[in-house]
Order: C-alpha cells, then sequence, then structure tokens
C-alpha cells in the first residue's frame, strides 16, 4: 500500500518545485518571525533595570551651557 500526499508522486516537476519553494519560503518566515520576538524578549529590561535608551541615561553636559 503507497501512502501518497494528495497524489504529489504523479505530480509534475514544475508543480513539486512549487510546492517546495512555498514550503520553506513559509518555514523562513515562521522561523524568522520566532527569531525577532525572541530578539525583542531579550531587549526587554529585566525588573529594577532601566529601558535601554531610555530617560534615565546619563547626561554629559556640553561646555559652553549653564545646566
Amino acid at each position: 500500500m503507497a501512502h501518497e500526499l494528495h497524489a504529489v508522486a504523479g505530480q509534475s516537476h514544475e508543480t513539486l518545485t512549487t510546492l517546495l519553494v512555498g514550503g520553506g519560503a513559509g518555514a523562513a518566515l515562521l522561523i524568522g518571525f520566532v527569531a525577532y520576538l525572541v530578539w525583542r524578549d531579550r531587549r526587554r529590561p529585566r525588573r529594577g533595570s532601566p529601558k535601554p535608551g531610555g530617560k534615565n541615561r546619563l547626561r554629559i553636559p556640553r561646555a559652553g551651557r549653564a545646566p
């Protein structure tokens, strides 16, 4: 008994290539989205630490200006 997924074995090479490329592109998008979410979560501050690039930065006064 042959197990065929929607009779893929009888399809043309063009159809099979389209299925493979489409599946690969979908997988790449999914992996990229998950990687973005992980990257964004790692940038979030932990409890008690200031946000990166936030208002709590050390400000260096410029020469010639009064504070």
